[in-house]
């Protein structure tokens, strides 16, 4: 007889010696184990840890023996197999998102082995972390990596976890490449391939810093499939909700139904323009407004993809955190952009401030001497380093211009921006204030974002309509100069720390603006040195790089480079060759040297095809500045060979573009 008081258990694997072992609390105890009164079978257990890849299930099984008797009792069960090529099936998952979506995936091992109720699954994401997170929902888990994934529950055959594309916001197409595995063999596993689009949107708030009773213009564009930008036909509709600060202002909209502007903290359909106004004598002295916008057309996208997420309870916390309106609204939109009110921390900026005078660039010209100053607020003695950032950015709004071959004057165009940041390192020393003057170099570009129109003819029946397609956009300083040359509104942010790395003081505000000044007259003859070219000059921009008036805003205010429609900025205007750069916008003699050497191409083409016959240097100069205006074979004067004669083509007869320049060179 068996007596259990003194006699043993002994369990010992029989088939399946290959692929499953005996633990003891976690630990690997052998083939066999031997339990003695108290058996404690509670700690023993019985775990795969060889993978079966024969392709077929093997029969395992147990040998019990009870002390010295002779009877044995067997125990069967069943090694499952794995396909070693995909031993992780996937269940589930949206291969393709938007920035800002979320994926729910799953799957389980491609048997029902007995491995995943054992040890468990995990995740990570091994290339593309920077665009997006893990989210576990049982265990509420953010990250790039879940080392024990707890969904639907721990043990169990399947896996359960989401991706949240809430990282960096891709410009084109790129993909996140997820990888889930078994604990403890991590030699098998599966992986799959998420691409994340850019979103289908790209919103832009200029200024980016508002104060107290300021509007700000919220700038909405769609991304194209191949990252360009382009205008949102007329009535598109935008979901519109304030996220987080509803205390510092409201969304300024049309309400086509009671055919008035508005005010309100979320807009449940909204055609452009939409502004942020920020509330006049606000009791708080600074804050963040994050504001979200979405386009309605993708509504029923969103809908699907939040009705599968809403089976979890934990997914339906995180979907109400990101889109809960401070207003109390829950709105279903995934493109976030902040607006900054003054934001001061323990700093005052002392100069310059919103109240500064306008800093000018020079007739010479040069960008402005700019020594900013700032004090630390409760300072403590000691060294203290201030990190400066110097942010100059704008937002020129455009439009096709008046006449025959042009849609009529105010027909809104995609705008132009540009946002460039300085930055550098100042010290303070036993004392709370700093001094820090503005390098205006390449060298202290922290990050350089452009968005130019790039010129493009597109015919329309008879009309030859020219705006640009909006599709270039510039993450880098794009001229020869080691020099600068920006303007526009100015925001300034300054991290302090201490000598051990402590942050002790912040601050972020808009402050005055860069603006230039008009160069001399004489100062312009002489750059050009041609009597013919300066008539260009003349004819284009009056003699003048930046705007004198306001008159012409909001297009180009006073002291911003002088704008013509559709795509034409100082001096010379130049609309139908290259972009114009930044440095030709806000240096006139860059602006002037782009015109000399267009013109002198011009003057190379208009020669060859003028010196084939007999002709005049009037002749010569009127197909020089048709060419410049119209470029291509276009010429003012074309040869009659049936009279012999020069007569005035129809280019030259729609145009009168050289006939114009030609009274201002010898009026």
């Amino acid at each position: 007889m068996f007596n259990y008081q003194t006699d043993s258990l002994t369990l010992s694997i029989e088939n399946g010696l290959d692929y499953v072992s005996f633990y003891r609390n976690g630990q690997y105890a052998g083939k066999t184990v031997i339990c003695s009164f108290p058996f404690g079978l509670n700690g023993v257990t019985l775990k795969q840890d060889s993978i079966n890849g024969s392709g077929n299930s093997i029969a395992g099984s147990l040998k019990v023996t009870w002390g010295d008797v002779k009877k044995t009792y067997d125990s069967a069960f069943t090694i499952g197999t794995v396909d070693l090529n995909n031993p992780i099936v996937f269940t589930s998952c949206d291969s393709i998102l938007y920035s800002g979506d979320t994926s729910l995936i799953e799957g389980h091992l491609s048997d029902w082995s007995r491995i995943a109720r054992t040890n468990g699954f995990y995740a990570k994401i091994i290339s593309g972390s920077e665009y997006g997170q893990i989210y576990d929902d049982c265990g509420d888990t953010l990250s790039d990596r879940i080392d024990y994934i707890s969904c639907p529950l721990p043990g169990n055959d399947i896996f359960s976890f989401n991706f949240v594309a809430n990282g960096n916001k891709p410009i084109v197409k790129v993909n996140v490449v997820i990888e889930v595995g078994i604990i403890g063999f991590s030699e098998y596993v599966g992986r799959l391939t998420i691409a994340v689009k850019p979103s289908p949107i790209v919103v832009s708030i200029q200024p980016g810093c508002v104060s107290p009773g300021d509007t700000a213009l919220i700038v909405i564009q769609k991304r194209n499939d191949d990252g360009s930008l382009s205008n949102f036909p007329p009535g598109q509709l935008f979901e519109v909700g304030i996220m987080e600060g509803c205390e510092f202002g409201k969304i300024l909209w049309h309400d086509e139904n009671l055919m008035k502007d508005s005010l309100a903290s979320y807009v449940a359909s909204s055609i452009l323009p939409l502004q942020f106004v920020a509330t006049a004598n606000s009791s708080l002295d600074s804050g963040k407004v994050i504001i979200k916008i979405g386009i309605l057309d993708y509504s029923q996208f969103y809908k699907k993809n939040i009705k599968v997420i809403q089976s979890k309870s934990s997914k339906q916390k995180y979907q109400r955190k990101i889109n809960e309106t401070c207003s109390g609204r829950t709105i279903n939109l995934k493109f976030t952009e902040e607006i900054y009110e003054n934001i001061g921390q323990n700093i005052d900026l002392i100069y310059p401030t919103k109240d500064s005078d306008q800093e000018l660039i020079t007739t010479e010209p040069k960008m402005p001497k700019v020594i900013c100053r700032a004090k630390l607020n409760s300072y403590n003695g000691g060294t203290v380093t201030f990190y400066w950032e110097y942010t100059v950015q704008y937002s020129y709004l455009r439009k096709e211009r008046m006449g025959n071959c042009w849609q009529r004057a105010g027909q809104a165009l995609c705008p132009r921006h540009a946002s460039i940041t300085f930055t550098g390192v100042s010290y303070s020393v036993d004392e709370n204030e700093t001094n820090w003057q503005v390098p205006f170099l390449i060298d202290n570009i922290e990050k350089v974002q452009i968005i130019a129109p790039k010129p493009e003819r597109i015919p329309i029946g008879k009309v030859d309509k020219y705006q640009g397609n909006c599709s270039q956009v510039i993450n880098f300083w794009d001229y020869k100069s080691r020099d600068i040359f920006t303007g526009g509104h100015v925001m300034v942010e300054i991290h302090a720390k201490d000598v051990q790395g402590n942050s002790v003081g912040h601050y972020k505000g808009t402050v005055n603006n860069i603006i230039g000044l008009n160069p001399d007259i004489n100062d312009i003859i002489s750059y050009i040195n041609d009597p013919a070219i300066y008539a260009v000059v003349r004819h284009e921009g009056g003699s003048r790089q930046f705007t004198s008036s306001t008159n012409s805003f909001p297009y180009s205010a006073k002291g911003y480079p002088l704008y013509g429609p559709p795509n034409g900025y100082g001096l010379l205007q130049i609309d139908n060759g290259p972009t114009p750069k930044e440095m030709v916008l806000w240096n006139w003699q860059a602006n002037l040297q782009v015109g000399i050497d267009r013109y002198n191409q011009s003057y190379t083409s208009a020669i060859k095809y003028t010196q084939r016959h007999p002709y005049t240097n009037d002749i010569l100069r009127m197909n020089t500045w048709q060419n410049y205006n119209a470029g291509g074979d276009n010429f003012y004067y074309v040869w009659d060979e049936d009279n012999g004669k020069w007569i005035i083509s129809k280019c030259g007869e729609k145009n009168s573009y050289a006939q114009q320049v030609y009274k201002l060179y010898n009026p």
